[in-house]
């Protein structure tokens, strides 16, 4: 068995840039934290999720490859889909491989190989090893997934090391594997295993949710939960000025790409390599805005483009009997901003139980999510090649390469146009937009329900106030809101707050929006006076699900 983990080149993806990782200072403050203090006899697990392409391996990786605490011994395992075999040899292997490495001893990634040097050693370890082997190869998973998870406490009591089991995208235990409770299993061997501390890690963040609070319940309380986020718009500036200094973008051009892009490290970093080549292969210099539609245009719309086969790797997994070209048509729908159930299902003119059970499996393998009433993309590149890439390739009546990939082009070009044209606009302005879109939908904000009334009237009034008026059962009712592009402090909650109470109609909801910050004592002022207070992640949110252009300061 060929052991290929913390040993052979790694292929890092984002945030790692060449030696250096980029941003993420808190998390690894807080893993090095968590570390300490299982040092000294207190362990508290973690799980780290986030969707795809937000650098959770390349966290665990820097990580782990930083560790140089002899004491720890780190075992970095990635599920996959593969036999319980390979996952017990890896599993194995590393264990042997990185305590061999800790010793300073010159060792070959062969598990063989490192099973015999273990035998003198490490007798205890190694025979449960060559158990854990034999109870696989007779077929006794359920036992041998069983034993694997005792290795660490075994290999503990014979060399009073301490094991650090970091398993990759974990909820691929339950699948393919033949075992029947695999996550109640591995509970009980890390609630009785206190001298190993478990980074449990995925990529599907609902499902992780699920298992940590039904399947992993009992130990709900032990784990420290990290959901990863994408770049916020300065981290995302400080990324691209540090990759793209010589390329020399204009402020408006970053900010369109961490629109684009979502702020997702993986799709900055790739983003990022291909402009740096397309402008030093360029012999007459494009302008921003040519480099990114060329450099977007190669990636997503060429069949040879890294995210294009990324994508299409997608699609073609939607191969169930009865899946492929009903998911097919919702991801169109939705990516054309269809999001209520019964207008999906009267653009794909399918029946809504039909389209509902489409969209169901579509959210277990969180390709969309739902919020409330309304349906969404959880990946905005994906959104755009969706709409743009697959969409004009399978529709398009030109079937000339060139000119499709000219159309793509034209397209990306409205894109960037659309946002420079909403860019200009005041906030103030774009929430009013937003407002007149809203259709009695039910959505979740800071995990409350809220219902968003259709408005029959939105009016700006004063210097940030809107006046927004709907109807219920015959009779007006009137949402009054604020927009604070500044720091908002308490006096100016305090005069929102009396705007409201003087205003010559009776205000059914106050609603204060806040594109910068908020301090305290304001936050607590504005909830005794029960004023609803959104951010600008909850304003982008909104954005976002209703089709709109973010704000990017």
């Amino acid at each position: 068995m060929h052991i290929s983990l913390l040993r052979v080149k790694i292929m890092f993806t984002a945030p790692i840039i060449q030696e250096k990782f980029f941003d993420r200072v808190s998390i690894l403050e807080l893993l090095d934290k968590k570390l300490k203090s299982f040092k000294e006899g207190y362990r508290q697990n973690i799980a780290i999720t986030g969707h795809r392409f937000l650098g959770k391996t390349s966290l665990l990786l820097h990580f782990l490859l930083n560790l140089t605490d002899d004491k720890i011994i780190p075992v970095y395992v990635e599920i996959r889909h593969e036999s319980p075999r390979n996952i017990a040899d890896r599993f194995s292997g590393v264990l042997l491989y990185n305590f061999f490495k800790k010793l300073n001893q010159r060792v070959d990634s062969d598990l063989n190989s490192l099973v015999n040097m273990g035998e003198k050693v490490i007798p205890k370890t190694v025979e449960t090893i060559r158990n854990i082997k034999s109870l696989i190869e007779r077929g006794e998973i359920e036992a041998g997934y069983s034993l694997l998870f005792d290795l660490t406490y075994i290999f503990e009591q014979e060399t009073g090391k301490l094991c650090l089991v970091v398993l990759d995208e974990f909820h691929l235990l339950d699948q393919g594997l033949g075992l029947s409770s695999p996550f109640s299993d591995l509970g009980k061997k890390i609630m009785v295993q206190k001298d190993t501390m478990y980074i449990l890690a995925s990529s599907m963040v609902e499902k992780t949710r699920d298992i940590l609070s039904r399947k992993l319940n009992l130990l709900f309380g032990n784990f420290e939960i990290i959901e990863l986020k994408p770049f916020d718009t300065e981290t995302g500036k400080q990324f691209l000025e540090e990759n793209l200094n010589e390329v020399g973008l204009q402020d408006y051009d970053k900010r369109f790409l961490i629109l684009f892009t979502g702020g997702y490290p993986f799709y900055l970093s790739v983003i990022s390599r291909e402009l740096k080549k397309l402008h030093g292969d360029s012999e007459h210099k494009l302008s921003g805005e040519e480099l990114i539609i060329h450099t977007l245009t190669s990636l997503l719309f060429y069949q040879g483009g890294t995210l294009n086969q990324y994508f299409m790797g997608i699609l073609n997994q939607l191969n169930e009997p009865g899946i492929f070209s009903g998911a097919l048509k919702i991801l169109d729908a939705i990516s054309r901003d269809e999001k209520r159930l019964i207008f999906i299902a009267n653009d794909v003119k399918m029946p809504l139980k039909e389209v509902s059970n489409h969209i169901k499996y579509l959210m277990e393998i969180e390709l969309l999510a739902r919020n409330g009433s309304l349906y969404k993309f959880n990946d905005r590149v994906l959104k755009v090649w969706v709409r743009s890439s697959w969409t004009l390739r399978e529709s398009s009546l030109n079937f000339n390469p060139q000119e499709q990939a000219k159309q793509f082009g034209m397209e990306i070009k409205r894109l960037i146009s659309d946002f420079r044209l909403e860019s200009k606009k005041e906030p103030r302005q774009r929430v009013m937009g937003l407002f007149r879109q809203f259709k009695n939908d039910i959505v979740e904000i800071d995990k409350k329900n809220y219902k968003l009334p259709q408005f029959i009237e939105a009016e700006a009034s004063g210097i940030d106030n809107i006046v927004l008026t709907h109807q219920v059962a015959g009779s007006k009712k009137r949402w009054l809101c604020a927009v604070k592009e500044k720091e908002v402090r308490e006096n100016e909650v305090a005069e929102f707050a009396l705007r409201c109470k003087k205003n010559k109609d009776k205000v059914h909801k106050r609603l204060l929006i806040v594109l910068n910050r908020i301090d305290v004592n304001a936050k607590l002022l504005a909830k005794q006076e029960k004023i609803v207070t959104w951010d600008i992640n909850n304003l982008n949110m909104l954005l976002d699900l209703y089709g709109k252009e973010q704000i990017i300061l």
